[in-house]
């Protein structure tokens, strides 16, 4: 290992550390074992800086500032300016994800002043544009578009164009916000050209949000459309969730002021961001769709979410202050090597209870949300798998690797359901549905995982069970309804409820799910062209 291949590896940390932020820190941290392994200082402080700014994108804060101030302390001790600055960059950039403006603000005015005396076009236009974000943050529109102008004058100067797009798309953001749609598009115009020439797709794609938003406000709705799926298609191909989260949003909220439902749309954002662990994304979607069963008058469900939002707010809040104080504790620790003092290891440990005082509350508030999130994917009456909660398990699945086992979906549906309901009312037909939920809930012991598809219709599901036994399963689903005995009327003549089965087999996994519900349905279409009460299986 030479110190070359070293830099090549901090090179590629530093490449994918948006789209692999994992690899990303993997490589930085091969690079370090080799640098210490070499005795090479500057490298070390290198691979430490990238390891951290792997650490940003993550959301691990404490680890990330870990690694920087163990990098800036190199920096100082060799004099190294340009690595100085970088670390205050980065510790302002994870300040501010905080809303720690002022502490975010002081380590970006240190860069500046050193930077006057080792000028860098490149970090000095990122420095001047993280201040830019502060005061668009901090709603002060005429500081923001100060320091982005300023940012904008030496990228464009110094022919730094993927620099001056992301800070003309900056600007456009400003401008969009305040309602000056014109100006948004001009500035975010200028982004997209300068974007189109490089191939950083994250860059291109969060252009092309805006600029759908942009069009979609001047009433070019074609337009809108076409930018929103552009950007779709891109960040699915980089698999880039946390962009994807906003597009979405972004598309429910044209779709609502439409007229449309933007259900679909803020229901796959708030799956991606739960997974994700995006705990303000998920907490602006709760709110959204708060609002939104509220506006067609749907208060139950409004209030369910708006529950789910105020507790993941408590969850956040107290995630930020457990997060500060570890970090005021690494500098604590960070400047007591540099000046040991009583007082800062007092300081230290009182920072450490009350850490653990705010994570034991942290821990009561996950439970809660924990709770909350299940209530999202159970259906209320039947004590199923609701719609949301079928999409879920089935969005988990992988392919099967036993080429002698399949899987198989079950579509349900109650035979002659608005008989039974006509006759006895809807308050009898929920009791109806709640004691096939209970049949269903029995066949686990046959590994049968059941939902409520949605009205009178159910959806089992079984994996690893040979092709001959589909049929038998299929009929011991169908008998277990039928037992049941539950009459149509009072009339002795009138029959017992029944279901008609629909069966798609296969291997069934998340890439190919949706499919086979499409297979089963035809099947159950069948099935009650058969004359109900039966199950047929789907055939190409």
């Amino acid at each position: 290992m030479t110190a070359d291949k070293i830099e090549s590896l901090i090179k590629e940390s530093k490449l994918m550390s948006f789209a692999n932020p994992k690899k990303s820190y993997k490589l930085a941290e091969k690079a370090l074992y080799f640098a210490i392994s070499l005795d090479l200082i500057q490298l070390k402080a290198d691979s430490m800086l990238h390891m951290a700014y792997a650490c940003r994108v993550m959301s691990d804060y404490a680890k990330c500032f870990t690694h920087v101030y163990d990098a800036l302390d190199i920096y100082e001790n060799i004099n190294y300016k340009f690595g100085i600055m970088k670390a205050k960059n980065m510790i302002g950039i994870t300040y501010f994800y905080f809303g720690s403006y002022s502490e975010a603000l002081e380590n970006f005015m240190t860069a500046l002043e050193i930077i006057k005396s080792y000028p860098d076009p490149n970090l000095e236009s990122s420095i001047l544009n993280n201040i830019g974000e502060i005061y668009r943050e901090a709603k002060n529109k005429t500081s923001a578009l100060e320091y982005y102008n300023k940012a904008l004058e030496i990228t464009l100067k110094n022919r730094i164009d993927l620099n001056s797009s992301v800070i003309y798309s900056n600007i456009g953001d400003v401008y969009l916000t305040s309602g000056e749609i014109e100006a948004a598009k001009q500035h975010l115009d200028k982004a997209y050209a300068l974007a189109l020439n490089h191939t950083d797709m994250i860059n291109q794609a969060e252009i092309e949000t805006k600029l759908g938003r942009v069009m979609f406000e001047l009433g070019d709705l074609s337009a809108s459309r076409d930018y929103f799926l552009s950007s779709l298609m891109k960040l699915n191909q980089i698999n880039n969730k946390f962009y994807l989260i906003d597009l979405l949003i972004h598309m429910a909220i044209c779709d609502q002021r439409q007229g449309l439902n933007p259900i679909k749309y803020l229901n796959e954002a708030l799956n991606h961001s739960i997974d994700n662990q995006l705990q303000s994304k998920t907490s602006q979607i709760y709110k959204l769709l708060a609002d939104y069963y509220e506006v067609i008058q749907d208060y139950k469900t409004s209030l369910h979410h708006f529950k789910a939002y105020h507790n993941k707010e408590k969850e956040i809040e107290a995630i930020n202050l457990s997060k500060r104080l570890e970090i005021i504790s690494i500098e604590f620790n960070y400047y007591k090597e540099k000046r040991e003092n009583d007082n800062f290891k007092n300081l230290t440990s009182k920072l450490k209870r009350e850490i653990a005082q705010v994570n034991n509350e942290l821990e009561k508030i996950k439970k809660e949300n924990i709770s909350l999130t299940k209530e999202t994917l159970i259906d209320e009456l039947t004590k199923l798998y609701n719609r949301r909660g079928i999409e879920k398990m089935f969005a988990d699945l992988s392919p099967q690797s036993n080429s002698d086992l399949i899987s198989c979906v079950f579509l349900l549906d109650i035979d002659n359901f608005k008989l039974y309901n006509d006759y006895w009312g809807h308050l009898q037909g929920d009791v109806c549905l709640s004691m096939i939920s209970g049949a269903l809930t029995k066949l686990a012991s046959f590994g049968i995982y059941a939902g409520r598809y949605g009205g009178e219709e159910f959806l089992c599901f079984t994996s690893d069970i040979k092709k001959r036994d589909v049929a038998v399963l299929g009929e011991e689903i169908r008998k277990s309804i039928e037992n049941l005995k539950i009459p149509y009327t009072r009339e002795k003549k009138s029959g017992y409820v029944t279901v008609s089965i629909g069966i798609s087999a296969g291997n069934i996994h998340k890439y190919n799910y949706h499919e086979h519900f499409d297979k089963a349905d035809k099947a159950l279409y069948k099935a009650k062209e058969a004359g109900r009460n039966c199950i047929v299986l789907y055939t190409d």
